[in-house]
């Protein structure tokens, strides 16, 4: 059971890293240190992207001026519109 979550993990993992790229090339440093840092792309079901923040500051500022961008960033990786939702919480390991 574990490899099926490692698999699934490592599917969001390179697929954030993929759309965090495409961000940095969008948006200032300084903007994705503070703000998209430490986000975890959690899911990505019936086209709605879950991601996680590590504080409630962060999801506030995710929620209120970067969804956008992170949905066209999404969505152009997958070909496909997509929507998103943050979540508070980093995601347990180990």
């Amino acid at each position: 059971m574990t490899p099926v979550i490692d698999e699934h993990a490592q599917r969001m993992n390179q697929l954030w890293q993929t759309a965090m790229s495409a961000l940095q090339t969008q948006l200032p440093r300084p903007e994705i240190d503070t703000w998209l840092r430490n986000t975890t792309l959690l899911t990505m079901d019936n086209g709605i992207a879950t991601i996680s923040a590590v504080t409630a500051f962060q999801k506030e500022g995710l929620e209120n001026r970067y969804l956008a961008p992170i949905r066209r960033a999404l969505g152009a990786i997958i070909g496909a519109p997509i929507q998103a939702r943050v979540v508070l919480g980093a995601p347990e390991h180990g």
